[in-house]
């Protein structure tokens, strides 16, 4: 008796599972078919990309496992903090300077080249937003990997509950 009370709210939690699981299952293969079709490493989606913090050049404000939201733009203000290619990685820095389509950049270990600058084509984006200690639960959740696994916990549910639609 008690067990067929706890089917009905049961069921609602599994079914609501599932809907999250679909969503992040809709998101990954959105973002793995971006990067994969556009050969990038970043995939937007309304204009926004997800970076993992991977080093602490701009700590204290954002350390390495963090997660930032970034936001693509035509034209950076100084103060934003931008995501940059830098010699085959990416970095987070601050703008201090724009002049004629070139940014003058800083971080707060003071780690980058004197005299080194950034183009629009090297930017990423900026950070709109910043997760602290997130970065490797999110990239875990957004594994190509992890969209197996979704598929499968979605496909099992559905068969599991077949019986159910009778």
């Amino acid at each position: 008796m008690i067990l067929k009370k706890m089917i009905g709210p049961l069921k609602i939690v599994v079914l609501l599972l599932m809907v999250i699981l679909g969503v992040l299952a809709a998101y990954n293969i959105y973002s793995f078919g971006y990067r994969l079709l556009l050969g990038t490493k970043y995939a937007y989606l309304g204009g926004y990309a997800t970076h993992q913090v991977n080093e602490d050049n701009m700590a204290p404000e954002y350390k390495k496992g963090d997660l930032v939201i970034l936001k693509k733009n035509d034209i950076y203000k100084i103060d934003d903090t931008i995501l940059y290619s830098y010699h085959g990685s990416y970095r987070l820095a601050k703008v201090v300077d724009y002049s004629n389509g070139i940014y003058t950049i800083t971080d707060n270990l003071n780690s980058i080249e004197d005299g080194y600058t950034v183009n629009d084509k090297m930017i990423i984006g900026y950070t709109v937003e910043s997760y602290k200690n997130y970065g490797l639960i999110y990239s875990i959740i957004t594994s190509p990997l992890s969209i197996v696994f979704f598929m499968l916990a979605i496909g099992g549910y559905f068969f599991l509950t077949l019986g159910d639609r009778a």
